[in-house]
């Protein structure tokens, strides 16, 4: 019972940091267009993803294709704590099992 849990839950977070990846290409891409021609992704739209469990994909795509990452450290920082919530979450789901 409780492997099933755990698959499900891989797969869940597997999607959620593809989908959190995209997004963070896609308002990579609208920056480069010009102001105001179409509405940017909000900051909190980031770090509500992290905390759905998408905060590894967030993170590595901003950091691979160096968006928001110059000045927003506290965005930064606000994804690292939720992607190393999850991976606790995790260890701890695997120990106690």
């Amino acid at each position: 019972m409780t492997e099933h849990i755990l698959k499900y839950t891989l797969i869940y977070l597997i999607a959620v940091n593809i989908i959190s990846a995209i997004i963070v290409i896609y308002d990579k891409h609208i920056s480069k267009l010009p102001r105001g021609s179409i509405r940017r992704i909000a900051e909190k739209t980031f770090v509500q993803l992290s905390l759905l469990g998408g905060g590894i994909g967030t993170l590595f795509t901003m950091l691979m294709i160096r968006h928001k990452t110059k000045s927003h450290d506290g965005l930064l920082l606000k994804i690292a704590g939720c992607m190393f919530l999850w991976i606790a979450l995790l260890c701890a789901a695997v120990y106690f099992n």
